[in-house]
């Protein structure tokens, strides 16, 4: 299985930013808002919203020209026409880090559809797969190679990949 960001996976990611956005102005609409009252629903959601599109941002960079093909004995990674190939041997982990909402199916924030799957080897490097990549990544990595396989339950799926992963510059 090879994985690459793909409008598709933009979209599917991304898509309660603009299905938030449209119920706003549909409700702006059907309240005849005033300015006050536009002003009270353009705030909320930037407020709901901007931290999704920093993590989409973020996450976008993350994974720009990358693609990783997970084979039944093996990942490999392609970066900027460099491959790195890792065998199960090779993989100390793999941790995903996704908001515990997903897990029941009712995210509440556009922010808690984001989340990554770190793949931490034994040399101590680390292989990031963003949802960009992949909006199945725990179903696709759970199990996979026989490695241990941890879920880290958070609402901002940042904070630990900020600390454990050279962060990314914009």
């Amino acid at each position: 299985m090879k994985l690459r960001q793909t409008p598709k996976t933009h979209f599917s990611t991304c898509g309660f930013i603009l299905i938030t956005g449209i119920l706003v102005f549909l409700i702006g609409i059907c309240f005849n808002a005033d300015a006050t009252l536009w002003s009270i629903f353009i705030l909320y959601y930037l407020l709901t919203t901007l931290p999704a599109v920093y993590l989409h941002i973020l996450y976008y960079l993350k994974n720009k020209g990358e693609a990783i093909e997970l084979k039944p004995d093996q990942i490999i990674v392609l970066r900027s026409s460099r491959e790195q190939v890792y065998t199960g041997k090779d993989i100390s982990k793999i941790i995903v880090c996704k908001s515990a909402n997903m897990d029941n199916g009712i995210p509440m924030m556009a922010v808690e559809y984001y989340y990554y799957a770190e793949i931490v080897m034994n040399n101590g490097e680390n292989v990031v797969i963003t949802c960009l990549m992949s909006r199945k990544i725990d179903a696709i990595l759970k199990g996979y190679l026989n490695v241990s396989f941890y879920r880290d339950k958070n609402v901002f799926s940042l904070f630990k990949w900020r600390k454990s992963i050279s962060a990314v510059t914009l």
